[in-house]
């Protein structure tokens, strides 16, 4: 008797088994952008296709109110003026006298104008500002693999090593709790961890405090954090909670998008 994982339907990707699809609806909601098994390597002999590879910015931007054009709102309300206001610049704007309010309340208003007409170049820049980001592999495994030993922990620290990149073992639904990670330059008897949080740095590795934090299963071998959504939410932000909800109820009926 064979057992297969259910191939799976999400934005526009047909996944293997859906337990890679509710990663991906994981990465999605937290903001990071990621390739589907993008492309293949020969890693020490061995042909080898990583599940994702992730590009995770370095300065996530919060979802912020404008208090640029709230402040300006503000101001030309404060002046109380009646009557109407020149445009910036014109003849009729020259003729006030500096403490109109009409003469400030103009000056506002052009640079608020200025700020609407250009906000694709503001945009642009920021994300310019933002551009420096993380590139990392992730290997998506059955909860009942081992988190330590195994051909595909050899195949994680060899490609790590071969294409001087940060290597994530993700095994089982996403959760909050240390993942085991490979880097370049990490001893072949040497472990690190790190773990996903939605502000900079959003992939953290783990230092003496956080594996504190954290309890060993001694069934398993994996470090999870005993953290609810409320403890979660203090830790790691409300965008990583939103993320494990997303994933974890994921509903792929027929293939299709939860």
């Amino acid at each position: 008797m064979t057992i297969k994982p259910i191939e799976t339907r999400y934005a526009g990707h047909r996944f293997r088994s859906r337990l890679e699809a509710r990663w991906a609806v994981f990465f999605t909601t937290l903001g990071i952008r990621w390739e589907y098994e993008p492309q293949g390597y020969i890693v020490d002999g061995t042909p080898y296709l990583p599940d994702f590879k992730l590009t995770i910015p370095a300065h996530p931007r919060a979802k912020t109110t404008d208090v640029t054009g709230l402040w300006a709102a503000t101001r030309i309300a404060d002046l109380k003026i009646t009557d109407g206001v020149p445009a910036y610049g014109s003849d009729e704007w020259l003729q006030l006298e500096a403490a109109d309010p009409r003469k400030a309340a103009s000056v506002i208003a052009a640079a608020e104008g200025w700020r609407d007409r250009n906000s694709r170049a503001l945009n642009r820049i920021a994300a310019e500002r933002d551009e420096d980001t993380l590139q990392v592999f992730a290997e998506i495994k059955n909860a009942e693999v081992d988190e330590h030993e195994g051909e595909h922990v050899d195949l994680c620290r060899a490609l790590s090593r071969g294409t001087d990149t940060r290597v994530l073992l993700l095994t089982g639904v996403p959760t909050y709790r240390l993942y085991h990670q490979f880097t370049p330059w990490l001893e072949p008897d040497a472990f690190t961890a790190a773990f996903f949080r939605d502000y900079a740095p959003m992939l953290q590795t783990a230092d003496g405090y956080w594996f504190d934090q954290a309890a060993l299963n001694s069934e398993t071998g994996v470090w999870e954090f005993p953290h609810d959504d409320r403890a979660a939410r203090k830790s790691f932000g409300q965008g990583l909670v939103d993320a494990v909800t997303a994933a974890r109820s994921a509903r792929f009926e027929h293939g299709e998008t939860p």
